[in-house]
């Protein structure tokens, strides 16, 4: 798995990259995550997940010197 993530200029608009369906998008206070799609999912019962995440951020090839991966979930009120 790669993560291909970049740091921006406080100039650049982040919301121009939201495409919709797929995608999520984050912001408070003018700092911000946006993305498409899904690189990898990962479920378990609540007391597996934490673990499950930090191997599964521990597996992505992160740019040398570059900011480090993100998870982005959602959690389901009724699996």
């Amino acid at each position: 798995m790669r993560a291909v993530v970049s740091e921006l200029g406080p100039a650049f608009d982040l919301l121009a990259t939201y495409r919709g369906v797929g995608d999520f998008f984050f912001e408070r206070a003018g700092i911000g995550v946006s993305g498409h799609g899904t690189a990898v999912t990962v479920q378990g019962s609540p007391h597996e997940l934490p673990l499950a995440v930090a191997d599964a951020l521990g597996a992505v090839a992160a740019r040398p010197g570059g900011p480090a991966p993100l998870a982005v979930g959602a959690l389901p009120f009724d699996p």
